[in-house]
């Protein structure tokens, strides 16, 4: 049988009297190929109703914990989810300290203690919890910023620092893409995690109007900042007319199984730093948001959340990146579509009739 391996090695080295050498770099090219990976294998998603719709929890009140714990439960329990044994990565949005040692880390990025409790959660399920991201720049330096270690050692988790591990990352596309498009560099610590949970905030950003559940995946990719993957992604001076075009494309390599938006204080203005002319924070939202489905969660975060607290967004503007993560098969941004919950911290379970479809 032929084999890619052997096919190569017969043009490199010829067959029969005929000598042909092929090229270096389309022979680095056509190997390559073979290393390559499509979407990270993730399950389906489990938070629906009985007719098949994406169910969406938003949930408010002012306790983290019951917070988390009934917005979980009333979207149907992490058991749909996450079996004993799983290895769970929790991949928070751990962008970029602030220039002004002063100013509050969230919702610039991720409170510690939401990654704490939604730790203890997914231990009630299985033991093998992690937390990583990649953000702007070198991560020992956010996860001390954060006091990270400490919080997640403490609460029984590991926390991975992606850089550091032995190759680090694959190299994913997804199968329609033409050649114009390269391979995207994903962390493999998240490519290969059994369940991945985004936990996100909601936030202004001056190039893809709204930081959400699509664009916290970027955290995802190798490198920082403007480099890699990261580098292409920026490459217009005009950012905004591709970006947010693109910005489904790491989202649909990654599929993460549930999002969990931290809407308690949003940035608002501009963003996604407070160093950004025109952001501040906004207080007292004191919701979080919870969905399997993260076109319908920005959807609802833009049209429900941050319409009403920014006078100057308009939910149109995400238009182009909704669109593209539908036809990327990522979702609905229908809400109509959606089986929308909105809950207090008081809500209690009605009796069992049913319930949501497994």
């Amino acid at each position: 049988m032929t084999t890619r391996r052997s096919f190569l090695k017969s043009l490199a080295f010829g067959t029969g009297g005929l000598t042909f050498r092929i090229p270096p770099s389309l022979l680095r090219r056509l190997s390559s190929r073979a290393s390559q990976h499509g979407p990270r294998v993730s399950r389906s998603n489990p938070f629906i109703d009985d007719t098949g719709r994406p169910r969406l929890v938003c949930i408010q009140g002012s306790d983290l914990p019951t917070m988390l714990r009934k917005g979980l439960r009333a979207l149907g329990g992490l058991g749909r989810l996450v079996n004993s044994g799983d290895r769970v990565l929790i991949k928070p949005n751990l962008v970029l300290r602030e220039s002004d040692t002063n100013a509050p880390l969230f919702p610039t990025m991720s409170d510690p203690k939401c990654i704490t409790e939604l730790i203890y959660l997914l231990r009630e399920h299985t033991s093998q919890v992690q937390v990583g991201d990649q953000g702007g720049e070198d991560q020992e330096l956010i996860y001390e910023a954060l006091d990270l270690a400490n919080a997640v050692n403490g609460a029984g988790a590991e926390l991975l620092n992606f850089e550091q591990m032995a190759n680090p990352h694959h190299h994913a596309r997804l199968p329609e893409w033409d050649e114009s498009i390269p391979d995207f560099e994903i962390y493999r610590a998240v490519y290969e995690a059994p369940v991945v949970v985004s936990l996100c905030n909601l936030k202004r950003h001056s190039s893809a109007f709204m930081t959400c559940a699509i664009k916290n995946n970027f955290g995802a990719m190798e490198g920082r900042w403007n480099v890699g993957t990261r580098g292409w992604l920026h490459r217009n001076p005009n950012l905004s007319e591709a970006f947010v075009r693109e910005l489904p494309y790491v989202a649909a390599l990654i599929k993460p199984e549930l999002t969990i938006v931290d809407a308690r204080h949003i940035m608002i203005g501009n963003g996604p730093l407070l160093t950004a002319p025109g952001a501040e924070i906004k207080t007292g939202i004191n919701r979080m948001i919870l969905c399997g489905d993260v076109v319908a969660l920005d959807a609802y975060c833009a049209q429900r959340i941050l319409k009403l607290h920014d006078t100057g967004f308009d939910p149109e503007t995400i238009r182009p990146t909704l669109d593209n993560a539908e036809q990327l098969g990522l979702g609905t941004s229908n809400l109509n579509q959606v089986d929308i919950l909105e809950i207090d911290e008081t809500w209690e379970p009605p009796p069992k009739k049913g319930g949501l479809r497994r």
